[in-house]
């Protein structure tokens, strides 16, 4: 299976576990939470997997435009079917540290992955939802300011 069904499914499982939410011990906010939370991951989730296809898919072109000598950008071509017929989809990396930038948004989702697995009540983490993320104007943030998961490599 790949990466966008298997998240779908643990998705689905943690909603439907928190179904009976009295008989978890949790609070109708605390499942609004776990709602919310999940609902902006999956968007982010989406994003970046399809933005990793546009990738994987695309036709890459390094060092072929103008005086790059030192290929310091590169360009990628890739046409996705609309219902209007073929579209190119939206701006794709273009040098090293637009690629970096996308793997810290990587690496954000998997911290968040991770700690909304945390705040399960069938975790021994003994984390609370309310305590991990607070909803900030129309978005879920961490509340933990120290939420990565691995050491960045960079700046």
């Amino acid at each position: 299976m790949t990466a966008k069904p298997l998240f779908e499914i643990m998705r689905a499982m943690i909603n439907e576990y928190l179904k009976p939410s009295e008989a978890r011990g949790l609070t109708e906010a605390e499942c609004n939470t776990f709602s919310g939370v999940l609902t902006q991951i999956s968007k982010e989730y989406r994003d970046l997997y399809e933005t990793r296809n546009n990738l994987l898919h695309g036709t890459w072109f390094i060092g072929y435009e103008g005086p790059d000598t030192d290929s310091s950008e590169f360009h990628i071509h890739r046409y996705v079917v609309s219902k209007d017929g073929l579209s190119i989809p939206g701006e794709l990396p273009k040098n090293a540290a637009q690629l970096l930038t996308l793997t810290d948004r990587c690496n954000e989702a998997r911290a968040k992955i991770a700690t909304v697995n945390a705040c399960l009540p069938i975790s021994k983490a003994d984390l609370k939802i309310r305590d991990c993320f607070r909803h900030d104007g129309n978005e879920w943030v961490c509340a933990w300011p120290s939420l990565r998961t691995l050491p960045p490599k960079h700046g």
